[in-house]
């Protein structure tokens, strides 16, 4: 080989390890690490919640909006301004920038029931519960990633929640790249508690409830295992990591969903006398992330309802006569029900909504000659998510080329 072809040949590999290295060290300082830092407290009823930011120079400001949340004994780095029931939080630009503050935790709902909790020996709440919607503003981009850590008082075994765990079992990745600062949504249990771990396919599913609530961890993943496959039939994209928290009195006595994890409280049976499933409903709201738009409660409410009873049908569950008494009971308790849209689907709407959708089944398998049903119009609402009427329309006439007679009809107008 000639010594300068060699001698080149060396020069490019040099110059392209350093170009990797300064390629290397420019990503670093384009990255930010973020953490949320929650220690409980059970004595105070309350958490101490810190935000800490390694590098905030790409930060312009945070505002939290404090119209549910009351927050105590405030610290922070750089600069904080309170505008009407908002705080408006500006970190320092170097070095590290940290904002700390206590919460209250419990909370009561309006029919009685808690839907955040904590005693001496537990506690059981929603992330959005720990801090404030949140509202930031940046100077430049930057790429973060984003922590959750939890500090856990004696005794207290674990903690489990939705998001992306660690090795270590106290910290969770908040994923979330379309959010400036991500705030922590989903169910959050920590304490003195059972818990039970299943790999369902490729999602990562974990009951867990305190210890003596008699939640029945076992009963619940034996069911849902029975499930499964049905539900990885429906939806394309099943989430990694999955949580199901619950508890007896004085939890809310109901199913609540949330993204990456659901609650329901110990009394709920898996299945209804009525034939429908809490826990499949509340599952489809979590995996398919629907919601209805304005007056539209109705499509995501009737939609799980319809699909509580339909997963547990194809799995065998139950018979197609009784699948029918199933409809006609749902039917009769929203006969009385002259329009679906309203702002919140009450009981009889969400009865008739379930009872609607399986009526559009029902035509779209006859108009298709059994080419389709209603699980061919999903894909594009989950994507979609926020759904009104004229989205099931546009769905069902690129489907099938017309229009619905069902979608025209004066229960949806």
């Amino acid at each position: 080989m000639p010594f300068a072809f060699y001698r080149l040949r060396n020069t490019h590999i040099v110059l392209l390890v350093v170009l990797t290295l300064i390629g290397n060290v420019a990503y670093a300082s384009t990255s930010s690490r973020i953490d949320y830092q929650v220690a409980f407290l059970p004595r105070e009823k309350s958490a101490e919640v810190r935000i800490e930011i390694d590098r905030a120079d790409w930060l312009k400001q945070v505002r939290f909006n404090l119209k549910k949340h009351d927050l105590k004994d405030i610290k922070h780095s750089g600069k904080i301004e309170h505008n009407g029931g908002e705080l408006v939080w500006r970190p320092q630009k170097k070095g590290k920038a940290f904002f700390s503050y206590k919460i209250l935790l419990n909370h009561q709902r309006s029919s009685g029931g808690y839907d955040a909790y904590i005693t001496d020996g537990w506690t059981l709440l929603r992330g959005e519960h720990l801090v404030p919607p949140i509202t930031a503003s940046r100077i430049k981009k930057r790429e973060s990633e984003v922590y959750i850590q939890f500090s856990l008082p004696e005794k207290w075994t674990s903690v489990n929640a939705g998001w992306v765990p660690t090795e270590n079992r106290q910290v969770f990745i908040l994923n979330k790249p379309d959010r400036i600062l991500p705030r922590p949504d989903g169910w959050v249990i920590a304490g003195q508690l059972g818990t039970r771990r299943e790999q369902m396919n490729k999602t990562l599913l974990t009951v867990s409830a305190p210890r003596g609530h008699n939640f029945r961890q076992m009963e619940l993943t034996t069911f849902l295992g029975l499930i499964w496959k049905q539900l990885d039939g429906l939806f394309a994209n099943m989430p990694e990591n999955l949580l199901i928290a619950g508890a007896s009195d004085p939890m809310w006595r109901g199913g609540l969903s949330s993204p990456t994890s659901l609650y329901m409280h110990s009394d709920r049976p898996l299945v209804s006398e009525n034939g429908t499933s809490t826990v499949l409903h509340e599952l489809f709201h979590v995996i398919s992330g629907i919601h209805g738009k304005n007056d539209h409660d109705w499509i995501a409410e009737g939609l799980a309802e319809y699909y509580s009873v339909e997963l547990l049908f194809r799995a065998g569950g139950f018979s197609s006569e009784r699948r029918e008494k199933i409809f006609s009971g749902l039917a009769e308790w929203g006969k009385n029900v002259k329009t679906l849209r309203q702002d919140r689907s009450s009981g009889p709407v969400t009865a008739r909504a379930a009872v609607f959708f399986n009526e559009l089944d029902q035509e779209i398998q006859k108009k298709s000659s059994g080419s389709y049903r209603l699980d061919n119009l999903l894909p594009k609402l989950v994507e979609t998510k926020y759904v009104e009427l004229a989205d099931l329309q546009k769905q069902y006439k690129a489907l099938l080329g017309v229009d619905s007679p069902l979608l025209n009809g004066a229960l949806v107008k």
